[in-house]
C-alpha cells in the first residue's frame, strides 16, 4: 500500500456502497415484476385475484420508480462525494510534497556543490532520497543533475544526468491525481452501466492497491 491509500480505499467504499444501492433497488424491482407476472389477466377474475393483481401491478410500479430515481440520485450523490475526496486528496498532496527547510541534508548539499559527482551518483542519491520518502532533496539533487546535463558536452553522461533530473523532477502529485481521475472515470461508468457494474473490483483493485 501506497502512502495515500486511504483515499483510493475511500473512493472504493463510496463507489461499493453506490453500486451496492442501485443493485439492492434493481433486486427489489425484479422481485415485483416477478410477483405481478405470476397474475396475467383471466376472464372472469374474482374480487381476490383481482385485488392481489392491482396490489402486485402496484408494487411493480413504485419499485420500477425507486430504481428509476436511484440510478439517478445515487450515482449524483456519489460524484460529489468523489469531488469531495478529490480536493482532501490535493491537499494532502500539496501537504505531503512541498519543500521543506527542515528536510535539506547538508551532507547531500555538500557533496552536490563540490563537482565531484559522476552522472550515476546523481541517480542514486536521487533514488536514495525518494526511498527516504525525502521529495525535497530528491527535487534538488533532481534541479542539480539537469544544470549538470545542460553544461555537460558528453553524450554518455547527459542521459544519465538527465534521467536522474526527471526521476527527481518528477511531478508525484499528479501522477496520484491521474490515478484517481482514471478511478473515477470507471466508477462514472460502472455506476451508468449495469452490464458491467459487478466488474468495478476486477478493473480498479491493482491501482487501488497501489495508492
Amino acid at each position: 500500500m501506497g502512502r495515500f491509500n486511504k483515499y483510493g480505499t475511500k473512493l472504493d467504499m463510496i463507489v461499493r456502497e453506490a453500486l451496492g444501492e442501485i443493485e439492492k433497488a434493481e433486486k427489489a424491482e425484479r422481485e415485483a415484476k416477478r410477483n405481478f407476472d405470476k397474475y396475467p389477466d383471466r376472464a372472469g377474475m374474482s374480487p381476490d385475484y383481482a385485488a392481489d393483481q392491482a396490489r402486485a401491478k402496484a408494487n411493480h410500479i413504485e419499485a420500477a420508480a425507486a430504481l428509476k430515481a436511484t440510478r439517478q440520485n445515487v450515482p449524483d450523490q456519489a460524484r460529489r462525494e468523489l469531488r469531495e475526496l478529490r480536493g482532501k486528496l490535493e491537499a494532502a498532496l500539496l501537504e505531503g510534497f512541498a519543500a521543506r527547510p527542515d528536510a535539506v541534508d547538508m551532507q547531500a548539499v555538500a557533496l552536490l556543490n563540490s563537482g565531484i559527482l559522476k552522472p550515476q551518483e546523481y541517480v542514486y542519491l536521487v533514488r536514495e532520497a525518494l526511498g527516504n520518502g525525502n521529495y525535497t532533496m530528491a527535487r534538488m539533487i533532481g534541479q542539480a543533475a539537469e544544470d549538470e546535463a545542460k553544461k555537460t558536452d558528453s553524450t554518455e553522461a547527459a542521459p544519465v544526468l538527465r534521467l536522474a533530473a526527471m526521476e527527481g523532477r518528477k511531478d508525484y502529485p499528479a501522477h496520484y491525481l491521474r490515478a484517481y481521475d482514471d478511478l473515477v472515470s470507471i466508477a462514472n461508468r460502472c455506476l451508468n452501466n449495469p452490464a458491467i457494474a459487478d466488474q468495478w473490483g476486477a478493473f480498479t483493485r491493482d491501482t487501488i492497491e497501489a495508492f
